[in-house]
């Protein structure tokens, strides 16, 4: 079973391969009458792309966690639902018995964490520390618990992904409100500015960043995930 850092190492790696096949494919389109519209394109690809595989990091993630310390998930659960029970009424616990399984394997892990099936996903870093609190001891569950900027970023994050996924007012309003929040708290990325236009908010490159916004995105989410180990 891998651990959360091989995880986390593996992610990086598929940013950076992500990152070099992006270069590539800008390279391959530099004397083509059509490039501007090529270049939208493959930027929109490319924050799409990172943020799916954002998405499977923290499912991964959450899972390598579970399968290190299996025991100490199984008991944090184990005393969550006693006290559930016992809020309800102490003389429940007498008439029910508890059994836990010796060894969790990896189907176990799946369905305790993932019951649906659909990953664990979270539309904010709000939802995010909910979610490994409902899951994890809080020890574990702590390192999701990001800081502000950390945590306006990734609110940005998902909400570019969603406006790009079906460009819907609400969804741009949404976009428009998280890149307020997180010029309030990180005054020096490369992200900030207004937004008029999607592409060229992602596709513009500004004086020192390491490339366009939506290359930035990619970085920022490869040097978070190092964050969480």
């Amino acid at each position: 079973m891998p651990t959360p850092a091989q995880v986390v190492a593996a992610f990086q790696q598929q940013i950076t391969v992500t990152l070099n096949q992006h270069d590539q494919l800008l390279l391959a389109i530099a004397g083509h009458p059509q490039r501007q519209s090529f270049e939208t394109t493959i930027v929109e690809q490319l924050v799409l792309g990172v943020t799916v595989l954002w998405e499977g990091l923290i499912h991964d993630l959450i899972v390598a966690y579970v399968e290190q310390r299996p025991t100490e998930c199984v008991r944090f659960h184990q005393d969550r639902l006693t006290q559930s029970i016992k809020e309800k009424n102490q003389i429940f616990l007498s008439w029910m018995t508890i059994n836990v399984p010796a060894v969790l394997t990896k189907a176990d892990i799946e369905l305790m964490v993932d019951p649906k099936g659909w990953n664990i996903t979270a539309e904010s870093a709000a939802v995010l520390a909910k979610l490994t609190n409902q899951i994890m001891a809080g020890a574990t569950a702590r390192k999701f618990a990001l800081n502000e900027p950390d945590g306006k970023f990734f609110d940005l994050v998902i909400s570019i992904r969603n406006y790009l996924s079906h460009r819907s007012a609400g969804s741009l309003a949404i976009l428009k409100a998280r890149l307020e929040d997180y010029q309030r708290v990180d005054k020096t990325s490369p992200l900030r500015g207004s937004l008029t236009d999607i592409d060229n908010y992602l596709k513009r490159q500004l004086k020192g960043a390491p490339g366009s916004r939506a290359k930035v995105i990619s970085l920022n989410l490869s040097a978070l995930a190092a964050k969480l180990v």
